[in-house]
Parts: C-alpha cells; structure tokens; sequence
C-alpha cells in the first residue's frame, strides 16, 4: 500500500506518546483532584476537568495508533482509519488553540504558542495524508 509508512511511522510515535500521555495525566488527574479537594479551590475542578479531557484525549490517540499499525496495509480499513485520524486532528486543532490561548494568557510569546499548536498537526495530518493514499490505490 502506497500510504502504509505514512500511517505506520506516526502510529508508532502516537503509541508511545499516548500510552505516556494516559500515565502522565492520570497520575496529574489524581494529584490535582486530591489538592483541589484538600484545599476547597473554588476553580480547582476546571483544572481537573483538562486533565480529564488531556487523558481521553491521549486514550484516543493511543487507540486510533493501535489500530493504524494494525491497518496500515489493508485499503479496506482506510474508511476506519480515516475516522479515526479526522478525529485527532479536529482535537488537535482545539487542544492547540487551547494551549496558544493559555500561553498568550500566561505572558508567553505569541508564536511559541502558534509554533506549538501547529507541530501538535504535524501527526494527525500525515496519518491522513497515508489513509487518503491507501483509499486512492
């Protein structure tokens, strides 16, 4: 399949990244839901809620790459796959404006911010671009 590297390597790198991500954020998860318990922080659930929402979002990741690596050489799991990888990249999309958003708030420069939110496409859109090669074969 002429796609089957462009699917492959970034499900490789998603795995990894997810399956640290889900560590990372629910260890962050429960750390900041005992500290906003303890201390009675009136904002403190809206923390826990991204923390929330940054683990699904790494389940999902890890989910869509596990299958990627799984269908990268089949055309008939490109219909799948490119649900999946639309998926992430609507959520990227977000999570990167989000977190330029919060830079801009914190004081941080402008373009970091940008410079972020553009590499967190960077996987999503080559896990596309190899399922749109796999459906054209």
């Amino acid at each position: 399949m002429p796609g089957k590297n462009f699917i492959r390597i970034p499900s490789i790198l998603m795995v990894v990244g997810g399956a640290v991500s889900i560590v990372v954020y629910l260890v962050f998860g429960v750390f900041l839901t005992y500290g906003t318990l303890k201390e009675g922080e009136s904002l403190g659930w809206l923390v826990v809620a991204l923390a929330a929402a940054y683990t699904i979002f790494a389940l999902m990741q890890f989910i869509a790459a596990a299958k990627g690596i799984k269908g990268c050489d089949r055309k008939e799991a490109a219909k799948d796959l490119k649900k999946w990888g639309s998926i992430l990249l609507i959520v990227s999309i977000i999570a990167g404006a989000v977190n330029c958003y919060a830079s801009i708030l914190q004081g941080g420069s402008v373009i970091s911010g940008v410079v972020s939110a553009i590499l967190s496409l960077v996987l999503p859109v080559l896990y596309l671009y190899g399922v749109s090669l796999n459906q054209k074969s």
